[in-house]
């Protein structure tokens, strides 16, 4: 009998027609005037806003599927803590040659990415597992990364410990997607 024990809970979901549509609407008035611009750190992988998409545009539709994920996510987890949290969003924007080099987001309860653009074979989004020690061991290494397919109106949703990267976009296309990070407020203890 096997146990599985220490999974990686992976989240994902679609835009229904509707929803998609709005949202697909709100990003294509604004995408347009957001500056993009690669970060010197990384070299030339790809590039992203620098402004919190969330706060300087009105994606309410966005903002709103995101929010409803978080608590389906959230419910899914069982979590009972608190469920107040802040959000912060950028653009990515992966033209030919570009890729996302493999990195977590740091103290990030959760991150995700929301598919604006994309043809489906411009860079898979990769996940590593989270035991790196599994690379050396002959049973267990049969899985060290997993594949999720970039489609439009898809969410994906990981815990921000999670390390991950894109592959290299080896189309003519440019892919555009929307990252973010969610942060759960500290539970506070109030003593009387």
């Amino acid at each position: 009998m096997i146990e599985s024990i220490f999974s990686t809970p992976l989240y994902y979901s679609f835009a229904e027609e509707q929803i998609l549509t709005g949202i697909q609407s709100e990003i294509d008035l604004c995408i347009d005037d957001i500056k993009l611009q690669y970060v010197q750190a990384w070299g030339k992988t790809h590039k992203i806003s620098s402004d919190d998409i969330l706060e300087k545009h009105d994606l309410a539709n966005l903002e709103n599927f995101i929010e409803h994920n978080v608590y389906e996510y959230l419910d899914d987890l069982q979590y009972q803590g608190n469920r107040e949290y802040k959000i912060k969003a950028w653009v990515s924007v992966f033209e030919t040659n570009d890729y996302g080099h493999i990195h977590n987001h740091g103290d990030a309860d959760i991150s995700g990415v929301y598919y604006f653009q994309t043809n489906t074979t411009d860079g898979e989004l990769t996940f590593y597992h989270p035991a790196v020690q599994v690379e050396l061991s002959r049973c267990f290494n049969h899985i060290p990364l997993w594949e999720h397919v970039p489609i439009i109106g898809k969410l994906v949703m990981f815990p921000g410990y999670l390390k991950h990267g894109i592959f290299r976009n080896q189309t003519t296309d440019t892919r555009i997607s929307i990252s973010f990070n969610v942060f759960f407020k500290e539970e506070t203890n109030a003593t009387t």
